[in-house]
Protein backbone atom coordinates (compact mmCIF):
# COMPACT_ATOMS: atom_id res chain seq x y z
CA UNK A 1 0.00 0.00 0.00
CA UNK A 2 1.21 3.34 -0.80
CA UNK A 3 0.23 6.62 0.46
CA UNK A 4 1.62 10.18 0.90
CA UNK A 5 -1.33 11.20 3.38
CA UNK A 6 -1.09 8.98 5.89
CA UNK A 7 -3.21 10.63 8.48
CA UNK A 8 -6.36 9.75 8.32
CA UNK A 9 -5.52 6.02 6.87
CA UNK A 10 -3.45 4.90 9.90
CA UNK A 11 -6.20 6.09 12.76
CA UNK A 12 -7.04 2.28 14.28
CA UNK A 13 -5.54 0.37 11.16
CA UNK A 14 -4.26 -3.14 10.87
CA UNK A 15 -2.36 -3.24 7.53
CA UNK A 16 -1.31 -6.55 6.71
CA UNK A 17 0.97 -5.40 3.53
CA UNK A 18 4.11 -3.08 3.46
CA UNK A 19 2.98 0.38 4.05
CA UNK A 20 5.06 2.77 1.53
CA UNK A 21 4.32 6.80 2.75
CA UNK A 22 5.95 9.93 2.39
CA UNK A 23 3.76 12.15 4.54
CA UNK A 24 4.00 14.53 1.81
CA UNK A 25 7.68 15.00 1.27
CA UNK A 26 9.01 17.38 -1.12
CA UNK A 27 5.99 19.55 -0.63
CA UNK A 28 5.86 22.61 1.70
CA UNK A 29 2.89 20.74 3.27
CA UNK A 30 5.51 17.91 4.54
CA UNK A 31 4.63 16.25 7.81
CA UNK A 32 2.34 19.58 8.34
CA UNK A 33 5.17 22.10 8.65
CA UNK A 34 3.89 24.78 10.56
CA UNK A 35 6.30 26.91 8.45
CA UNK A 36 3.91 26.60 5.45
CA UNK A 37 1.18 28.19 6.72
CA UNK A 38 -1.49 24.84 7.51
CA UNK A 39 -4.55 25.62 8.87
CA UNK A 40 -3.91 22.84 11.36
CA UNK A 41 -0.65 21.65 12.73
CA UNK A 42 0.87 18.47 12.91
CA UNK A 43 -1.13 16.84 15.39
CA UNK A 44 -4.51 18.22 15.48
CA UNK A 45 -6.37 17.35 12.00
CA UNK A 46 -4.08 17.75 9.13
CA UNK A 47 -4.06 14.73 6.48
CA UNK A 48 -0.20 14.78 6.38
CA UNK A 49 0.79 14.82 9.71
CA UNK A 50 0.00 12.58 12.57
CA UNK A 51 -3.44 13.41 14.01
CA UNK A 52 -4.94 12.49 17.35
CA UNK A 53 -6.84 9.42 17.08
CA UNK A 54 -7.86 9.24 20.82
CA UNK A 55 -7.02 10.59 24.04
CA UNK A 56 -3.54 10.71 24.24
CA UNK A 57 -2.55 8.89 21.23
CA UNK A 58 -1.95 9.83 17.58
CA UNK A 59 -3.86 7.57 14.55
CA UNK A 60 0.06 6.24 14.16
CA UNK A 61 0.11 4.85 17.53
CA UNK A 62 -2.82 3.29 17.30
CA UNK A 63 -2.00 1.60 13.50
CA UNK A 64 -0.77 -2.30 13.49
CA UNK A 65 1.29 -2.69 10.72
CA UNK A 66 2.63 -6.19 10.50
CA UNK A 67 5.52 -6.06 7.50
CA UNK A 68 7.54 -3.15 6.46
CA UNK A 69 7.41 0.43 7.07
CA UNK A 70 9.12 1.96 3.68
CA UNK A 71 10.30 6.07 4.18
CA UNK A 72 12.17 8.34 2.24
CA UNK A 73 15.16 9.80 3.79
CA UNK A 74 13.52 12.97 5.24
CA UNK A 75 14.87 15.14 7.71
CA UNK A 76 11.96 17.20 9.90
CA UNK A 77 13.81 20.50 9.84
CA UNK A 78 10.56 21.96 12.10
CA UNK A 79 10.37 21.48 16.05
CA UNK A 80 8.34 18.41 16.44
CA UNK A 81 7.41 19.55 20.38
CA UNK A 82 6.41 23.15 19.29
CA UNK A 83 4.40 21.52 16.83
CA UNK A 84 2.18 19.92 18.86
CA UNK A 85 1.71 21.97 21.56
CA UNK A 86 -1.01 20.77 23.92
CA UNK A 87 -2.73 18.32 21.75
CA UNK A 88 -1.23 15.90 23.11
CA UNK A 89 -2.74 15.04 26.78
CA UNK A 90 -0.44 12.32 27.29
CA UNK A 91 3.34 13.80 25.82
CA UNK A 92 5.46 10.64 27.43
CA UNK A 93 4.57 7.91 25.12
CA UNK A 94 5.95 11.12 22.19
CA UNK A 95 9.11 12.41 24.16
CA UNK A 96 11.96 10.31 21.89
CA UNK A 97 9.72 11.05 18.82
CA UNK A 98 9.08 14.76 19.36
CA UNK A 99 12.81 15.23 19.01
CA UNK A 100 13.15 13.08 15.98
CA UNK A 101 15.21 14.84 13.15
CA UNK A 102 13.75 12.55 10.76
CA UNK A 103 10.25 11.01 9.13
CA UNK A 104 11.92 7.91 10.02
CA UNK A 105 13.51 8.54 13.56
CA UNK A 106 9.70 9.76 14.39
CA UNK A 107 7.80 6.32 13.12
CA UNK A 108 10.53 4.03 14.84
CA UNK A 109 9.97 5.91 17.97
CA UNK A 110 6.60 4.86 18.20
CA UNK A 111 6.54 1.45 16.20
CA UNK A 112 9.17 0.88 19.18
CA UNK A 113 6.02 1.34 21.72
CA UNK A 114 4.18 -1.50 20.20
CA UNK A 115 3.53 -5.19 20.90
CA UNK A 116 4.73 -5.94 17.50
CA UNK A 117 6.58 -3.02 16.04
CA UNK A 118 6.77 -3.19 12.24
CA UNK A 119 10.58 -2.56 10.98
CA UNK A 120 10.84 1.63 9.30
CA UNK A 121 12.72 1.21 6.27
CA UNK A 122 14.55 4.60 4.77
CA UNK A 123 14.90 4.63 1.34
CA UNK A 124 17.14 7.56 -0.33
CA UNK A 125 13.85 8.26 -2.69
CA UNK A 126 10.00 7.75 -2.35
CA UNK A 127 8.06 8.55 -5.19
CA UNK A 128 4.52 8.44 -5.16
CA UNK A 129 2.27 9.19 -8.03
CA UNK A 130 -0.61 7.69 -9.82
CA UNK A 131 -0.62 7.34 -14.08
CA UNK A 132 -3.17 8.19 -16.01
CA UNK A 133 -6.43 6.45 -16.70
CA UNK A 134 -5.70 5.09 -20.14
CA UNK A 135 -2.70 3.48 -18.31
CA UNK A 136 -5.16 2.18 -15.74
CA UNK A 137 -8.08 0.89 -18.24
CA UNK A 138 -5.59 -0.86 -19.62
CA UNK A 139 -4.14 -2.57 -17.05
CA UNK A 140 -7.43 -3.47 -15.84
CA UNK A 141 -8.44 -4.79 -18.89
CA UNK A 142 -11.14 -2.17 -19.51
CA UNK A 143 -12.22 -1.34 -23.25
CA UNK A 144 -13.33 2.04 -24.44
CA UNK A 145 -16.95 2.29 -23.64
CA UNK A 146 -17.17 -0.55 -21.03
CA UNK A 147 -18.90 1.69 -18.60
CA UNK A 148 -16.88 0.44 -15.55
CA UNK A 149 -16.43 2.88 -12.78
CA UNK A 150 -15.29 0.36 -9.84
CA UNK A 151 -13.02 -3.20 -10.23
CA UNK A 152 -11.77 -5.36 -8.35
CA UNK A 153 -8.91 -7.84 -9.18
CA UNK A 154 -8.13 -10.27 -6.25
CA UNK A 155 -4.47 -10.76 -5.66
CA UNK A 156 -4.90 -14.48 -6.05
CA UNK A 157 -8.14 -16.90 -5.82
CA UNK A 158 -8.27 -17.07 -2.29
CA UNK A 159 -8.72 -13.55 -1.37
CA UNK A 160 -11.73 -12.23 0.33
CA UNK A 161 -13.90 -10.13 -1.93
CA UNK A 162 -13.36 -6.37 -1.25
CA UNK A 163 -15.25 -4.96 1.71
CA UNK A 164 -16.59 -1.47 2.95
CA UNK A 165 -16.24 0.45 0.18
CA UNK A 166 -19.39 2.28 -1.37
CA UNK A 167 -20.81 5.12 -3.14
CA UNK A 168 -21.47 7.91 -1.04
CA UNK A 169 -25.04 9.06 -0.45
CA UNK A 170 -25.24 11.14 -3.67
CA UNK A 171 -23.29 8.69 -6.06
CA UNK A 172 -20.94 11.11 -6.70
CA UNK A 173 -17.77 8.92 -5.31
CA UNK A 174 -16.85 5.96 -3.53
CA UNK A 175 -16.21 5.78 0.68
CA UNK A 176 -15.40 3.50 3.14
CA UNK A 177 -18.35 2.42 4.87
CA UNK A 178 -17.12 0.27 7.27
CA UNK A 179 -13.94 -1.90 7.97
CA UNK A 180 -12.31 -2.21 4.67
CA UNK A 181 -11.09 -5.38 3.65
CA UNK A 182 -8.83 -5.53 0.55
CA UNK A 183 -6.45 -7.98 -0.80
CA UNK A 184 -5.61 -7.25 -4.16
CA UNK A 185 -5.85 -3.79 -6.50
CA UNK A 186 -9.30 -1.47 -7.22
CA UNK A 187 -10.01 0.79 -10.06
CA UNK A 188 -12.30 3.50 -9.57
CA UNK A 189 -13.21 6.25 -12.44
CA UNK A 190 -15.93 7.62 -10.37
CA UNK A 191 -15.67 11.79 -11.40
Amino acid sequence: MALRASGCLTCHAEIGSNYITDFGYGSSYFFANPASKNEVGIFNGHIYGDFIAEPGKSSWLTAELKKEIIVPDAPVDFDLAKAAGDTISDKSSYEEALKAGSLAEYLRALESQKDKPAPVIEKNKVFIGACDRTTLEARFGIKSGDHVDFKYIKNDPTSPEVNGIELNQDGKYYTNAGEVICDGDLYNSKD
